[in-house]
C-alpha cells in the first residue's frame, strides 16, 4: 500500500508506565471487547521506526502461555505496530470479518511496560455495495465514473439504506458522509454524521456538487473502545470509505453503476521511444541489482502497471523474502515498461521503502532527480495530492542523507522543495518533511532552527496523527535542551 494510503486508526490502548523498571522485553496482549482477543488465524506484526520513517524488523514470539506476544525492546524512538488478522480465510487479507490496526508507541529505557491494543474488526457493508468484493472501478475512476445514486423528482433528494453486519453485541456505530473531490483533494463539508446501535440507517441526501463526490464512512465503538473499522477494495486500491455520486433529476454523469477497471485499460500502451530506451539503461546503470538478486527465485506475476504494483505491494512486504520479492518485481516492471512514469514514480517510492540500507541512496538520488517535478495520479489515491509522491521521495532521501552524516545536504533539498512545490503538497506530507528538517537541524546541534521546523509543521497541519508525532518529538528536544551538556 502506498504510504501515502498509510492511516493510523483511533485506537484506544492502556500503556501500563511503571514509576520505574528496567528494560526488558514488552509483553504484548490483544483484545477486542474488552477481553483478550481468540483467534485460530496467527497474526502478522510489522514495526515501522517513524523515527527513521522506515519498516524494520520487530522480533514479536508468542509467550510461554500462548495467550500473549513478547516484543523484543526496539532502541528508545516513536514506533508503529501494524498488526493484521486474516481471520476470515474465505476472502483476502484485510477483507471483512479480518482484524486490522495501526498501532503508535513510544520506547524510553523504561517504558512502556505492557502494550494492551483493542483490535478493531473489519465491519461488512453489504448495501447498497458489498466490500467483501471487488468494487470495480468505484475508488480508482473519477468522479464523473463513480456509482450514482439518482435523485426522487418530487424530493430533490435521493434516498439510500446502508446496511452492514454487526461486529459486536451492543456496539455504537458512527456513520458519516462528506464531500470530496481530486486535482487538487478537497475534503469537506461534512453532509452526514450520526450514531446508531441498529446495523443499517436510511439517509436522504443532496446532490453532490459538479467534479464532487461523497464518501461513506463507518466506524464502531463499545465502552469507549473501537471495536469495527470500515475498508473498501478496488483493483489494488484500497480505502477507508464508499466513494459515489448522486445525480440530478436530468442524470448527469455516466451510469449508476462503477465499470470494472481492467489491467489492460490501466496500462499505458506497450510503445517504446528512444527516451523510454535511455531511461531504461540509466536506471539499470544508476539502481545496480542488489546482490541478493539471484536469491529471489523468479516468479511468474510480472507488474506492467500501477494498478499490478499495489496489488502486489498490498499482499504484503513485513517479511524480508516479501520485500525482496516486491522490490525485484517492481525493478522489472521499470525496465519493462520505462514509458509508464506513473509505474516507474510510485514503484520507485515504495521500492525505497523496502530497501536494504545499502541499496535505498542510489535508488533515492535517482527518484528525487527524475522525478522532482512529477504530478502523481489522484485517481487511484482518494486523499492525495500531485506533489505527494514527490514529497514522500523528498523525505525519504533527506532521511537517508542524516543518517549518513550529510544533514546539510537534506536541508537543502528540503528548503529547495518547500520553495519550488509547496502548492502541490498535502499539509500532513509537508508536516512530516518538516519533521524530518528538524532532525537535520537537530543533528547540526542547532536546537532553535530543529524546534522551529516542528512548530512550521504544526501550524500547517495542527490536528491529526502527524500533529501528534511532531508533537511528541518537539517535547524531546525540550526534554533534551534542559538536560546537562544539551546542544545550544
Amino acid at each position: 500500500m502506498p504510504r501515502s494510503h498509510v492511516r493510523l486508526l483511533a485506537v484506544l490502548a492502556a500503556l501500563t508506565v511503571p514509576s520505574a523498571a528496567a528494560a526488558q522485553d514488552i509483553p504484548i496482549e490483544l483484545r477486542f471487547d474488552g477481553q483478550p482477543l481468540v483467534v485460530t488465524s496467527m497474526p502478522e506484526f510489522a514495526c515501522l521506526d517513524r523515527t527513521r520513517d522506515k519498516w524494520i524488523g520487530c522480533r514479536i514470539e508468542r509467550s510461554a502461555d500462548g495467550d500473549r506476544y513478547v516484543l523484543s525492546r526496539p532502541e528508545a524512538g516513536e514506533y508503529t505496530l501494524h498488526i493484521k488478522i486474516d481471520e476470515n480465510t474465505k476472502n483476502p487479507a484485510r477483507f471483512p470479518g479480518d482484524y486490522d490496526v495501526f498501532f503508535p508507541f513510544e520506547v524510553t529505557a523504561s517504558t512502556p511496560i505492557e502494550l494492551r491494543i483493542d483490535m478493531p474488526k473489519l465491519i461488512r457493508v453489504t448495501a447498497p455495495w458489498d466490500n467483501d468484493r471487488d468494487l470495480e472501478g468505484m475508488l480508482a475512476r473519477p468522479w464523473s465514473e463513480k456509482p450514482g445514486l439518482r435523485i426522487a423528482r418530487e424530493s430533490g433528494m435521493a434516498t439510500v439504506t446502508f446496511e452492514w453486519e454487526a461486529v459486536a453485541p451492543d456496539a455504537e456505530y458512527t456513520f458519516s458522509i462528506t464531500t470530496a473531490r481530486n486535482d487538487p483533494y478537497l475534503e469537506g463539508p461534512e453532509v452526514v454524521r450520526g450514531t446508531t446501535h441498529d446495523t443499517k440507517v436510511t439517509l436522504r441526501l443532496p446532490p453532490s456538487p459538479a467534479e464532487h463526490y461523497f464518501r461513506f464512512g463507518i466506524a464502531a465503538k463499545k465502552d469507549g473502545r473501537l471495536v469495527g473499522d470500515f475498508m473498501t477494495h478496488d483493483s489494488g486500491v484500497q480505502s477507508w470509505a464508499y466513494t459515489f455520486v448522486v445525480r440530478d433529476a436530468a442524470g448527469a454523469g455516466k451510469t449508476a453503476a462503477a465499470k470494472p477497471t481492467t489491467r489492460a485499460s490501466r496500462s499505458r500502451p506497450a510503445v517504446r521511444s528512444k527516451v523510454d530506451d535511455a531511461f531504461a539503461i540509466e536506471w539499470k546503470e544508476r539502481v545496480p541489482r542488489p546482490t541478493w538478486w539471484d536469491d529471489v527465485p523468479e516468479s511468474s506475476l510480472k507488474i506492467g502497471s500501477v494498478g499490478d504494483l499495489l496489488a502486489v505491494w498490498q499482499s504484503g512486504t513485513n517479511e524480508e523474502v516479501a520485500r525482496r520479492r516486491f522490490y525485484k518485481l517492481t525493478y522489472e516492471g521499470i525496465v519493462a515498461h520505462p514509458g509508464d512514469r506513473d509505474l516507474a514514480a510510485e514503484g520507485l517510492g515504495l521500492m525505497a521503502f523496502v530497501a536494504d540500507n545499502d541499496d535505498q541512496l542510489p535508488l533515492l538520488e535517482f527518484g528525487v532527480e527524475k522525478f522532482f517535478s512529477y504530478n502523481r495520479r489522484l485517481d487511484n489515491c482518494a486523499n492525495c495530492k500531485i506533489g505527494d509522491t514527490s514529497g514522500e521521495m523528498v523525505r525519504d532521501l533527506a532521511s537517508a542523507y542524516i543518517s549518513r552524516g550529510r544533514s546539510y545536504d537534506a536541508i537543502q533539498l528540503i528548503q529547495r522543495f518547500v520553495n519550488e512545490r509547496e502548492a502541490d503538497v498535502s499539509d500532513y506530507n509537508l508536516a512530516l518533511t518538516f519533521e524530518t528538517l528538524s532532525r537535520a537541524y537537530w543533528e547540526l546541534s542547532d536546537a532553535a532552527a530543529a524546534k522551529a521546523a516542528i512548530q512550521e509543521g504544526l501550524r500547517r497541519f495542527p490536528a491529526g496523527w502527524q500533529a501528534d508525532q511532531l508533537r511528541r518529538t518537539f517535547e524531546r528536544y525540550e526534554r533534551k535542551s534542559n538536560q546537562p551538556n544539551a546542544i545550544n
